[in-house]
């Protein structure tokens, strides 16, 4: 690991900080075009460049792969993607229909089922008081 010693070290590391924040937005804009016009060359390229830069685990990283495997119709990293979302934010209706959506589409009806099941217990319509 490289020690910066010079006198304008915490200068330096906050302009570099904020150019690789101006570069991670800009490849996030270009990969969010990319994702509406479908064009998988280009989109491949952006995504290994925002991989070197964010870790996976980062909410803005996770996100736009998230478009990204469903875009190349990998629903089962898109259901691990989301449940870990789920587990990140808390409680969710719309990403637990997301996650039931992606069941179907890998043809898991029975995951599918039991998680809409399961949503009924979570999600009650009326809740009656005692």
């Amino acid at each position: 690991m490289k020690c910066d010693l010079s006198a304008h070290a915490s200068e330096t590391n906050c302009e570099m900080e904020k150019s690789k924040n101006t570069l991670v937005e800009c490849l996030l804009l270009e990969g969010s075009i990319l994702l509406r016009q479908g064009s998988s060359d280009k989109l491949s390229e952006v995504y290994i460049d925002l991989h070197k830069l964010l870790d996976h685990k980062d909410a803005k990283m996770r996100s736009f792969r998230t478009k990204y495997v469903l875009q190349h119709k990998h629903y089962a990293t898109a259901v691990k993607l989301l449940e870990e979302e789920l587990a990140e934010k808390g409680p969710s209706k719309a990403i637990e229909n997301d996650i039931i959506k992606h069941y179907q589409l890998l043809g898991w009806n029975h995951c599918a089922e039991n998680r809409q099941r399961w949503m009924l217990r979570r999600y009650p319509e009326k809740y009656q008081l005692f």
